[in-house]
């Protein structure tokens, strides 16, 4: 509860940030030539945009990942906040070792030594949703383990219903019927991504569609050490995209 009042302060916080920047920019463009008008507005802009994608990586969740979705979609964001936000899609501030064993022995009630023989401090991925932590299980197979945010879940409705006027403020342009389309099929989107159980189905059913496709690999998910906030699945190195 205290973390989801706090994400709302935050978001709420970031909203009036920018409201006020962009309002003092128009009284201020007011009294100003054309030229000078424009120039602090794409000015007050990058600002709100650092700002934007500061606030949203540092909350991961439904709120990070809208910022990365919004990153590739040119039609709905001026230059300077898609080039901020397209940020998101490289870096996620990680989370410490001591929250990421709570959750997984609280996820399956016991101890991470009991789950794993070996199993890395330092993750080797940290994303919007969750990060993901090279380990060994007791019969020695190496395996990537998913550890969810805590709390990620429950906050994703709240974030989107929060980030909404954000959108608008952003570009005044876009149709508020727009907007609330294309956050409730985010939203959809990312609450099906956060059930890491149906994630593991996801990725049987894709080893049977692309078993035939050359340089393509789905890895194996191991079940009776997979959660509905941890995936452990059989690991390998590949290239990014």
């Amino acid at each position: 509860k205290v973390g989801r009042l706090s994400r709302f302060a935050k978001l709420t916080g970031l909203g009036a940030s920018v409201t006020a920047r962009h309002v003092a920019q128009r009284v201020a463009g007011a009294f100003s030539d054309q030229a000078t008008a424009a120039e602090r507005e794409k000015r007050a802009r990058s600002k709100s945009a650092e700002q934007m994608t500061k606030t949203l990586g540092e909350l991961k969740g439904a709120a990070m990942k809208l910022g990365q979705m919004l990153s590739t979609d040119p039609e709905l964001l001026p230059p300077e906040f898609a080039d901020q936000l397209s940020l998101l899609q490289h870096s996620a501030p990680a989370m410490d070792f001591a929250t990421v064993k709570a959750a997984v022995e609280r996820a399956f009630e016991r101890p991470l030594d009991e789950l794993y023989a070996e199993f890395s401090v330092e993750p080797i991925g940290a994303a919007s949703i969750g990060q993901v932590h090279r380990a060994r299980t007791k019969d020695g197979q190496d395996v990537a383990v998913k550890v969810q945010y805590p709390g990620i879940a429950d906050t994703i409705r709240s974030d989107m219903k929060n980030l909404g006027s954000l959108l608008v403020m952003a570009r005044a342009a876009i149709p508020k019927d727009r907007v609330d389309g294309y956050l409730e099929e985010i939203t959809t989107v990312i609450e099906r991504e956060s059930d890491y159980l149906n994630e593991a189905e996801n990725l049987e059913r894709f080893q049977v569609l692309l078993k035939d496709v050359r340089g393509v690999r789905v890895p194996i998910p191991v079940h009776e050490l997979t959660r509905k906030s941890v995936l452990t699945m059989e690991f390998f190195k590949g290239r990014k995209l």
